[in-house]
């Protein structure tokens, strides 16, 4: 059993001890069976003499309760009052004050206290009397003083624990609330879901302070794509890979519905790989309209604390977002494979009137974003480059064939038309709210820096960054591509023909940064787009001419 000193009371108790001294009524700390622990006081009155006897100890062994606090008449004339001492809502012990009236001098148990003390009851009495002997009238204020104190003591010490308990609520709501309010930032449809998904587990895993945490997906769910059967673990998990994969299936199955389950007794699940891993087990299953597409499970806290249901509802908030973010996740990806799908289309379309240049746009596309990466541009503007790449000749669908297959060199007239491509482009697009930022790579492929280019004969960097990255990969493959009216040139030539014409046809830095790049995926394009050409449209001798550019 601890010992309380003085050195562990209260700032209250030890107000208490204080305001006892100033009024000479004297004091002693008692522990949780009334045994006297520590004097406070100089041991010579015969209050501190009385508390110390077994008379005493035996006297107020029926009236210890860590609620009591109002004076009691122990013995007649003889006054105590006991105030709990509390550590972890738990009594330790007792501050315990004591005074006498005169009354208690003609008390049997004033000689019975003497007898034990081995003192002659009138040399005990005659200083008490000049000392320490209060009127009926004195101990009935000092009565309702020390009743008040003791009050006052209480509350304060019952508004400390609920301050202690308010501050400790509060503090774990606030770290709920910023993990709540974080992973609500983070829930962007451009997010990388596996990346949101690991952060999510990671926090969570912090937060409730588990040993470890496993964020599982379902395997047998097609609407989850490329997330299908992924897991990831935070903290030090006692599972391999694989029995960890087998756990999270068989959780999904038995907790299919409903919300966070906190199970006490592990050996219940009946699960032979938990079976000496973990003592508690947090399970969250992740559902979305009455399916369930995976499961958020950890063990016991690192502080070894037991779960509480706080935990529980704190994963089970977390797991429904999760749930929105994937539905998001999905939807935004089905738009996206969509928005490609018609790109793609667009592109065939192209190719559909002119297959000679099959694969042109895929590979002026790839070219412009390796060039955009290279360039040090962010990632999002790179792939925004690619998708302005892939619809940069969209406008030539409103060319007439006559012209876009001519073979041999066009007249001014054709040309004329040919150069009108850009802007039916614009037109075709410019409704598409989603590819507006795309239409300045359509617009201006074909402008050059030096201002001889069209549709607006811009000049330097008044041309838009998307049109001078484009016309770089566009002249790039036009030259490194075969033609009915010459071969294709070999690409150190290209390259040369490039650094030629920086600073005239194309942006100067761009064109130091383009002869740099690595051209094998490119070349293994132009192979694999030659094999998918028309053996028929070959024979024809097919082309697409843009000669005078």
């Amino acid at each position: 059993m601890d010992t309380v000193t003085t050195t562990r009371l209260s700032p209250a108790l030890l107000t208490v001890v204080e305001r006892c001294r100033e009024l000479r009524i004297p004091s002693a700390i008692l522990d949780e069976r009334g045994a006297v622990v520590e004097s406070l006081g100089r041991g010579h009155t015969l209050s501190e003499k009385l508390m110390g006897t077994p008379l005493f100890h035996r006297s107020i062994e029926g009236l210890l309760a860590a609620d009591r606090i109002e004076p009691i008449e122990l013995w007649p004339g003889c006054w105590i009052l006991m105030l709990p001492i509390l550590s972890r809502r738990r009594c330790r012990g007792y501050l315990a004050t004591a005074f006498v009236t005169e009354r208690f001098l003609g008390a049997e148990q004033f000689r019975l206290v003497c007898d034990q003390l081995q003192l002659d009851a009138d040399a005990v009495a005659a200083p008490a009397r000049r000392q320490e002997l209060m009127g009926d009238t004195e101990v009935r204020r000092i009565a309702s003083l020390l009743r008040w104190m003791a009050e006052d003591v209480q509350q304060q010490t019952e508004h400390s624990g609920e301050i202690e308990v308010m501050s400790s609520q509060l503090g774990e709501a606030y770290e709920e609330l910023s993990l709540l309010y974080q992973i609500a930032t983070k829930m962007t449809v451009t997010q990388e879901p596996t990346d949101f998904l690991t952060e999510v587990c990671t926090d969570l895993h912090q937060v409730l302070g588990l040993r470890w945490l496993t964020l599982q997906l379902s395997d047998t769910h097609d609407s989850l794509n490329a997330l299908k059967g992924w897991t990831h673990s935070a903290g030090q998990c006692d599972l391999s890979g694989e029995d960890l994969r087998i756990v999270g299936r068989e959780l999904m199955q038995r907790f299919s519905r409903g919300g966070a389950a906190i199970i006490n007794d592990i050996q219940t699940l009946e699960i032979p790989r938990l079976q000496g891993v973990c003592r508690q087990m947090l399970i969250v299953p992740l559902c979305q309209e009455d399916q369930t597409f995976g499961v958020l499970f950890g063990v016991e806290r690192a502080d070894d604390k037991d779960l509480s249901s706080v935990d529980s509802k704190l994963a089970h908030s977390l797991a429904q977002n999760i749930g929105i973010f994937l539905d998001n996740a999905i939807l935004y990806e089905d738009q996206q494979n969509m928005f490609m799908g018609t790109l793609k289309a667009l592109v065939n379309a192209i190719d559909a009137k002119d297959t000679y240049t099959c694969g042109h746009s895929e590979r002026v596309a790839t070219l412009s974003r390796q060039l955009a990466v290279a360039a040090g541009l962010d990632d999002r503007t790179c792939e925004r480059v690619y998708l302005a790449g892939l619809i940069h000749d969209v406008g030539k669908i409103g060319v007439p064939e006559s012209v876009l297959t001519k073979p041999g060199r066009l007249t001014d007239e054709e040309y004329a038309i040919i150069k009108t491509h850009p802007r039916l482009g614009v037109r075709i697009l410019k409704d598409i709210r989603q590819m507006q930022d795309l239409l300045p790579g359509v617009l201006f492929h074909h402008e050059r820096y030096d201002g001889q280019g069209y549709p607006d004969g811009l000049a330097g960097d008044n041309i838009p960054l998307f049109g001078r990255l484009i016309a770089l990969a566009d002249s790039f493959d036009a030259m490194s591509s075969t033609r009915t009216y010459r071969e294709a040139m070999p690409l150190g030539k290209v390259i040369q023909e490039v650094r030629r014409c920086a600073g005239a046809q194309f942006d100067p830095h761009l064109a130091e940064v383009f002869s740099t790049l690595d051209f094998s995926p490119f070349q293994s394009m132009i192979e694999k787009h030659r094999k998918r050409q028309s053996p028929l449209h070959k024979a024809l001798g097919g082309s697409t001419r843009e000669a005078k550019t």
